[in-house]
């Protein structure tokens, strides 16, 4: 699923995709504190790596 944004295509990721994604938001993890809130490793299904 791809939304559009200021004319940019941006696939979207569901919230149980993040979650298995970054194991369940396993500490782990973890990378730190950005300005919206924390902000996790996670590897998503085709290998790509997102934060």
């Amino acid at each position: 699923e791809v939304e559009r944004f200021r004319g940019i295509a941006l696939p979207v990721i569901r919230n149980k995709m993040l979650s298995q994604a970054t194991n369940n938001f396993s500490a782990a993890n973890f990378l730190g504190n950005g300005s919206l809130g924390s902000v996790y490793k996670g590897i998503l299904i085709d290998g790509t790596t997102v934060a």
